[in-house]
Protein backbone atom coordinates (compact mmCIF):
# COMPACT_ATOMS: atom_id res chain seq x y z
CA UNK A 1 0.00 0.00 0.00
CA UNK A 2 1.46 3.49 -1.16
CA UNK A 3 0.53 6.31 1.44
CA UNK A 4 1.21 9.94 0.20
CA UNK A 5 0.56 11.06 3.52
CA UNK A 6 0.46 9.38 6.95
CA UNK A 7 -2.58 9.53 8.40
CA UNK A 8 -3.18 10.71 11.96
CA UNK A 9 -3.70 9.25 15.41
CA UNK A 10 -6.61 10.81 15.64
CA UNK A 11 -8.50 10.60 12.12
CA UNK A 12 -7.51 6.57 12.20
CA UNK A 13 -8.99 6.94 15.88
CA UNK A 14 -12.31 7.99 14.76
CA UNK A 15 -12.50 5.46 12.39
CA UNK A 16 -11.67 2.37 14.53
CA UNK A 17 -14.34 3.74 16.77
CA UNK A 18 -17.47 4.55 14.35
CA UNK A 19 -16.23 0.33 13.06
CA UNK A 20 -16.49 -0.91 16.79
CA UNK A 21 -19.82 0.87 17.35
CA UNK A 22 -20.91 -0.34 14.07
CA UNK A 23 -20.02 -3.75 15.02
CA UNK A 24 -21.42 -3.46 18.74
CA UNK A 25 -17.69 -3.95 20.07
CA UNK A 26 -18.35 -0.99 22.57
CA UNK A 27 -20.89 -1.90 24.39
CA UNK A 28 -20.70 -2.96 27.89
CA UNK A 29 -21.15 -6.62 27.51
CA UNK A 30 -17.86 -6.88 25.47
CA UNK A 31 -15.55 -5.33 28.45
CA UNK A 32 -13.96 -8.50 29.43
CA UNK A 33 -13.72 -9.99 26.20
CA UNK A 34 -12.32 -7.15 24.71
CA UNK A 35 -9.27 -7.38 27.52
CA UNK A 36 -8.98 -11.39 26.57
CA UNK A 37 -8.30 -9.93 22.99
CA UNK A 38 -5.57 -7.40 23.82
CA UNK A 39 -3.84 -9.93 25.80
CA UNK A 40 -4.15 -12.34 22.08
CA UNK A 41 -2.67 -9.06 20.39
CA UNK A 42 0.13 -8.40 22.80
CA UNK A 43 1.13 -11.88 22.68
CA UNK A 44 1.59 -12.18 18.80
CA UNK A 45 3.25 -8.58 19.21
CA UNK A 46 5.45 -10.01 21.55
CA UNK A 47 6.61 -13.34 18.83
CA UNK A 48 7.13 -10.77 16.87
CA UNK A 49 9.94 -8.97 18.83
CA UNK A 50 11.37 -12.15 20.23
CA UNK A 51 11.18 -13.58 16.49
CA UNK A 52 12.78 -9.69 15.04
CA UNK A 53 9.86 -10.28 12.28
CA UNK A 54 8.96 -6.72 10.76
CA UNK A 55 5.66 -7.34 9.44
CA UNK A 56 4.26 -9.29 12.73
CA UNK A 57 5.97 -6.13 14.87
CA UNK A 58 4.13 -4.00 12.57
CA UNK A 59 0.71 -5.60 12.58
CA UNK A 60 1.20 -6.71 16.64
CA UNK A 61 1.66 -2.56 17.51
CA UNK A 62 -1.32 -1.77 15.18
CA UNK A 63 -3.54 -4.38 16.36
CA UNK A 64 -2.63 -3.78 19.79
CA UNK A 65 -3.55 -0.37 20.21
CA UNK A 66 -6.82 -1.07 18.11
CA UNK A 67 -8.13 -3.23 20.88
CA UNK A 68 -6.84 -1.20 23.17
CA UNK A 69 -8.91 2.24 21.86
CA UNK A 70 -11.69 -0.08 21.70
CA UNK A 71 -11.22 -1.18 25.61
CA UNK A 72 -10.40 2.72 26.49
CA UNK A 73 -13.72 3.87 24.97
CA UNK A 74 -15.72 0.94 26.94
CA UNK A 75 -13.88 2.35 30.30
CA UNK A 76 -15.10 5.88 29.74
CA UNK A 77 -12.09 7.68 28.04
CA UNK A 78 -13.06 9.99 25.75
CA UNK A 79 -10.93 10.72 22.45
CA UNK A 80 -9.53 13.63 23.74
CA UNK A 81 -7.76 11.61 26.62
CA UNK A 82 -6.82 8.98 24.53
CA UNK A 83 -5.42 11.40 21.94
CA UNK A 84 -3.35 13.39 24.89
CA UNK A 85 -1.72 10.07 26.07
CA UNK A 86 -1.03 9.22 22.88
CA UNK A 87 0.93 12.76 21.85
CA UNK A 88 2.69 12.86 25.04
CA UNK A 89 6.26 12.93 24.80
CA UNK A 90 7.86 9.57 25.47
CA UNK A 91 9.53 8.46 29.01
CA UNK A 92 11.74 5.77 29.15
CA UNK A 93 11.76 2.49 27.51
CA UNK A 94 13.29 0.94 30.28
CA UNK A 95 11.34 -2.48 30.84
CA UNK A 96 8.32 -1.38 28.62
CA UNK A 97 7.04 -5.02 27.73
CA UNK A 98 7.29 -6.00 31.84
CA UNK A 99 5.56 -2.82 32.10
CA UNK A 100 2.57 -3.64 29.60
CA UNK A 101 2.55 -6.84 31.08
CA UNK A 102 1.99 -5.56 34.94
CA UNK A 103 -0.24 -2.67 33.81
CA UNK A 104 -2.79 -5.61 32.24
CA UNK A 105 -2.68 -7.50 35.11
CA UNK A 106 -3.74 -4.46 37.04
CA UNK A 107 -6.53 -3.50 34.74
CA UNK A 108 -7.90 -7.05 35.19
CA UNK A 109 -7.94 -6.05 38.64
CA UNK A 110 -9.63 -3.09 37.93
CA UNK A 111 -11.99 -4.53 35.69
CA UNK A 112 -13.37 -7.47 38.07
CA UNK A 113 -13.58 -4.78 40.74
CA UNK A 114 -15.85 -2.49 38.86
CA UNK A 115 -13.38 0.87 39.96
CA UNK A 116 -13.21 2.43 36.12
CA UNK A 117 -11.47 5.29 37.29
CA UNK A 118 -8.71 2.65 38.07
CA UNK A 119 -9.03 1.04 35.11
CA UNK A 120 -8.64 4.07 33.15
CA UNK A 121 -5.22 5.27 34.71
CA UNK A 122 -4.24 1.67 33.49
CA UNK A 123 -5.38 1.98 30.35
CA UNK A 124 -3.40 5.47 29.95
CA UNK A 125 -0.11 3.70 31.05
CA UNK A 126 -1.00 0.80 28.60
CA UNK A 127 -0.86 3.04 25.77
CA UNK A 128 2.40 4.85 27.20
CA UNK A 129 4.11 1.31 27.14
CA UNK A 130 3.14 0.28 23.99
CA UNK A 131 4.36 4.03 22.65
CA UNK A 132 7.14 3.01 24.01
CA UNK A 133 7.63 -0.40 22.79
CA UNK A 134 6.96 1.31 19.38
CA UNK A 135 10.06 3.46 19.77
CA UNK A 136 12.02 0.96 20.76
CA UNK A 137 11.10 -1.15 17.49
CA UNK A 138 11.58 2.16 15.85
CA UNK A 139 8.15 2.24 14.19
CA UNK A 140 5.53 4.48 13.77
CA UNK A 141 2.64 3.90 15.77
CA UNK A 142 0.11 6.37 14.06
CA UNK A 143 1.10 4.10 10.74
CA UNK A 144 0.59 0.73 12.35
CA UNK A 145 -2.65 1.95 13.69
CA UNK A 146 -3.56 3.13 10.46
CA UNK A 147 -2.56 -0.71 8.71
CA UNK A 148 -4.43 -2.49 11.39
CA UNK A 149 -7.82 -0.40 10.52
CA UNK A 150 -7.15 -0.87 7.01
CA UNK A 151 -6.97 -4.29 7.37
CA UNK A 152 -10.68 -4.75 9.46
CA UNK A 153 -11.98 -2.02 8.25
CA UNK A 154 -14.41 -4.32 5.50
CA UNK A 155 -14.53 -7.29 8.14
CA UNK A 156 -18.16 -8.78 8.92
CA UNK A 157 -19.04 -10.72 11.48
CA UNK A 158 -21.00 -10.82 14.64
CA UNK A 159 -20.90 -10.60 18.47
CA UNK A 160 -20.94 -13.65 20.56
CA UNK A 161 -21.14 -13.27 23.95
CA UNK A 162 -19.59 -9.87 23.82
CA UNK A 163 -16.74 -10.98 21.08
CA UNK A 164 -16.72 -10.30 17.79
CA UNK A 165 -16.28 -13.22 15.53
CA UNK A 166 -15.41 -12.66 12.05
CA UNK A 167 -16.56 -14.22 9.31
Amino acid sequence: MKLSKIPSIEETLVNVLEWANEKGILSEESKYAQYLKIMEEFGELKDGIRDQVPNMIIDGLGDVLVTLVICAKQNGLNETKIIEVLNNPLHSFFDCIEDFNTNMCKLASCLLRSERLEAQNKICNLFISLKEIAAKEKQNLSLCFYFAYEEIKDRKGKLENGTFIKE
